[in-house]
């Protein structure tokens, strides 16, 4: 007996966006930023670069974890996964025009990390607790994307002001495709969430280091206390504006892309 496909309730889309090739033309000379600037931002830079590639590390966490999900989650960590992808070909690329350094070189040293999901065991138990997490992450990268908009903006080259704006985009369609699936298919357990976002909250504000996770990477003066309290707050008031019920023009079925 075949088994019947889940219907979605909605399907994530991909971004429409290359940065390989907003990138394609620019070279380091046609830069404009000094370079004592350069060396200053150059832990940003690559803390935001090892979070973007880390995507592919909670995407195996995630997929090995054995939990049953929804197709809307599924559906979800697909789009969420390439454009993530997409956001690491950037920022390596940025890396690699700010220090010289060699693409292959860098991705050398990204992947000589090894990830370690203890410090978020906890928030993989199941689907809504996922969701809690990576909205609390996708959110707080969204308000420091936005932050750096200025930044990109001055370096010369427009690719560079439409690539930050395409990431801030991408990164605030993630955040709500998460809240319409705890909307969606979690609507009954939305008041555990004040409470399972404080706990997320002290374990980003308390914790030593950064293990490759994707998400809880929030270290830097960009990521005050306060932003970072501002980020559970615009969860928690945005989560309830989000419709429980979702309709498109036709079904979309697990696997098959909405076109």
């Amino acid at each position: 007996m075949n088994a019947v496909r889940e219907e979605l309730l909605w399907n994530s889309e991909v971004g429409d966006w290359s940065s390989s090739e907003l990138f394609a033309r620019v070279r380091p000379e046609d830069i404009i930023m000094p370079e004592q600037d350069k060396r200053d931002y150059e832990p940003i830079l690559w803390n935001d670069l090892c979070s973007e590639f880390d995507a592919q590390y909670m995407n195996t966490w995630i997929r090995r974890s054995g939990l049953t999900l929804s197709g809307e989650f599924h559906s979800f960590v697909e789009a969420w996964s390439r454009d993530e992808y997409n956001h690491y070909l950037g920022f390596r690329r940025i890396y690699s025009l700010f220090y010289g350094e060699s693409e292959a070189a860098i991705t050398e040293r990204l992947e000589a990390r090894k990830p370690d999901f203890r410090v978020i065991d906890d928030f993989g138990r199941d689907e809504f607790l996922l969701c809690a997490v990576l909205a609390y992450d996708e959110i707080a990268t969204t308000r420091s994307y936005i932050d750096d908009t200025e930044f990109y903006g001055s370096l010369g080259p427009s690719a560079f002001r439409d690539w930050v704006r395409w990431l801030v985009a991408d990164e605030a369609r993630h955040f709500m495709n998460l809240l319409r699936v705890m909307q969606g298919r979690h609507a009954h357990r939305l008041a555990e969430l004040p409470a399972v976002l404080d706990r997320i909250l002290e374990i980003d504000l308390t914790k030593d280091s950064y293990e490759a996770t994707f998400v809880l990477d929030h270290h830097g003066p960009q990521f005050s206390e306060k932003m970072l309290k501002g980020c559970v707050e615009t969860i928690l008031s945005s989560v309830q504006k989000v419709p429980r019920v979702f309709h498109q023009p036709e079904p979309v079925r697990l696997g098959i892309r909405a076109r």
